[in-house]
């Protein structure tokens, strides 16, 4: 490990890892190896927000696989911040890390420290629309968002919506980018039903209630567990045959929604082998110092479609609903 460290004050305010700015840890796990004995010491993993669930399986899964090679990590959650998250990159690239995997808070802005650090940098989840000669991990949202739509035609829908909290983040864009695609390509018969929230809570869920109210969906997809959220909060004041119609699918696999008692799907992406990929890839420009790409490299994975409540639970949950 190099000698320079992060600031005092950032390390005081470590705690459990799924909140901590900063935590070192080293556990041992699943094996992997770079294509020689030359591996980095210590990275960085900084997370843009591990409230998420996702974010917080992600970082878990890259913690278990870098210390299971003997790899120290760095762990720094951004919690959505922007300011904080350039705060901490500043930190770790001073801390002379030897590699960092990041998840951006906003593709739209590029820390200009990135362009300048001397160690190599990974992306997951999510990319900048600025290219940046790194390498991204993460599932093809466009192609996912396509079958997301082809699967609810399946299940006999035909009024699809798209309800999302922010378009500016370039997961985002491109499972908006999917969905239109999808239609296009569909007998569906109708146009695009895009919902981006703005305003504050109860703001958010007037304007999507008046989205069911006004388009009688029968089914919609949710770019995020918050904006799935507000659509369960949503529905538990509408009719029970307008619950009862709906079908949902969310790009967040949250523990929270298999207790909804609405019919639900979530997208499954697979953490670990993000986590793998992306630490082979860290290591692999981690050996290749000195010979860096000018190009960018994507390694997009697959991930399912998972069904968090059962028929028998659901009719239980709106039964019981009806007699409260």
């Amino acid at each position: 490990m190099r000698g320079s460290r992060v600031s005092p004050d950032t390390r005081d305010s470590s705690g459990q890892l799924s909140r901590c700015p900063f935590k070192e840890t080293m556990l041992h796990s699943n094996n992997l190896h770079g294509e020689d004995g030359n591996l980095p010491e210590r990275i960085a993993i900084l997370a843009s927000d591990m409230q998420e669930e996702v974010d917080l399986d992600l970082v878990r899964c890259i913690v278990s696989q870098a210390g299971g090679i003997g790899m120290r990590t760095t762990v720094c959650d951004a919690g959505r911040s922007l300011s904080k998250e350039r705060r901490q990159l500043t930190e770790l690239l001073e801390a002379d890390v030897d590699g960092l995997i990041l998840s951006p808070v906003d593709c739209h802005q590029m820390p200009a420290q990135l362009r300048a650090a001397r160690c190599p940098i990974v992306l997951v989840g999510q990319q900048y629309f600025e290219p940046l000669p790194t390498t991204f991990v993460g599932i093809d949202n466009c192609a996912t968002a396509q079958r997301v739509f082809e699967h609810l035609r399946a299940a006999g829908c035909e009024r699809i919506g798209f309800l999302a909290e922010s378009d500016q983040q370039y997961s985002t864009q491109q499972r908006i980018f999917g969905y239109r695609i999808a239609l296009a390509n569909s007998d569906a018969g109708q146009q695009p039903t895009i919902l981006v929230t703005a305003g504050a809570d109860d703001a958010v869920r007037k304007q999507i209630g008046n989205l069911l109210s006004q388009r009688n969906l029968d089914a919609v997809i949710c770019d995020s567990s918050s904006a799935c959220y507000h659509l369960f909060l949503v529905l538990e004041l509408m009719p029970k045959s307008v619950a009862e119609q709906l079908q949902i699918v969310t790009f967040s696999n949250n523990r929270w929604q298999r207790f909804s008692r609405f019919r639900v799907s979530a997208i499954n992406q697979p953490t670990d082998q993000i986590a793998s990929h992306a630490l082979q890839s860290l290591i692999r420009r981690f050996q290749l110092a000195g010979r860096k790409s000018s190009h960018k490299n994507e390694i997009f994975l697959g991930a399912e479609i998972v069904d968090l409540t059962s028929k028998a639970d659901r009719n239980a949950g709106l039964d019981a609903a009806e007699s409260a």
